[in-house]
């Protein structure tokens, strides 16, 4: 049985890889939605696992997307320990915020081109697959699964010039980056400790507060 899902999960890969070079038709809805922070809780997990590895764990609140700065852990030390975390796989087991992911089903099922972005680094090569494996365990097919960081406005650039009929949202946590793509989409943001209410964006507490029939 294992050998059977092995295979289908290799398959599938496969069958990704190749729809990267597919591109969404002009007019067609296009979501692309961050990883961490929007559609999987990372924070929380990777903050509990720092929390094990220090000899006097800290009682301070995650405030920042700085964990090592909130924790007080000195960033050598921090670096060392995200890599570790990263190599074993930490990012195969995150919880999903379950509200972004029926969005994104939503999106998907009223027939959106859908496309990952994640500055997850590209230097563990296990990473990708790991994300890969995330998001079918949650039921999401995406048409494309990208690592990129702030690449992701030259992206979301590209999209908004080559596909003028189309709507075009991002899904963000990060508030810089949010602030610059909406200069060029519709920016859905959730809410977290590290951001802000602006007019700019819309920040949401859940996504289920999104009804996509009024953004078609």
């Amino acid at each position: 049985q294992e050998c059977l899902e092995y295979c289908l999960l290799k398959t599938n890969i496969v069958a990704l890889r190749t729809r990267e070079f597919c591109r969404p038709h002009n007019g067609q809805t296009i979501l692309v939605s961050d990883l961490d922070g929007t559609l999987a809780d990372f924070a929380t997990t990777f903050s509990s696992f720092l929390q094990t590895q220090l000899s006097s764990p800290s009682s301070a609140i995650i405030t920042s997307t700085l964990l090592d700065a909130d924790l007080g852990i000195k960033y050598p030390d921090y670096r060392i320990l995200k890599d570790r975390w990263e190599q074993n796989g930490g990012y195969a087991d995150l919880p999903a915020y379950a509200d972004a992911i029926e969005l994104v089903r939503q999106f998907q099922q009223a027939g959106a081109f859908f496309i990952v972005v994640t500055s997850r680094p590209t230097t563990i090569k296990r990473i990708w697959f790991d994300s890969y494996r995330w998001l079918q365990q949650h039921g999401i097919e995406p048409d494309q699964l990208l690592q990129l960081d702030t690449e992701r406005l030259q992206l979301l650039a590209h999209l908004a010039a080559s596909y003028p009929e189309s709507r075009l949202f991002l899904l963000e946590d990060n508030m810089d980056l949010a602030l610059r793509a909406a200069t060029i989409c519709q920016v859905f943001l959730r809410a977290q400790a590290y951001n802000r209410p602006d007019d700019r964006v819309h920040r949401v507490e859940t996504y289920a507060q999104i009804n996509i029939k009024d953004y078609k």
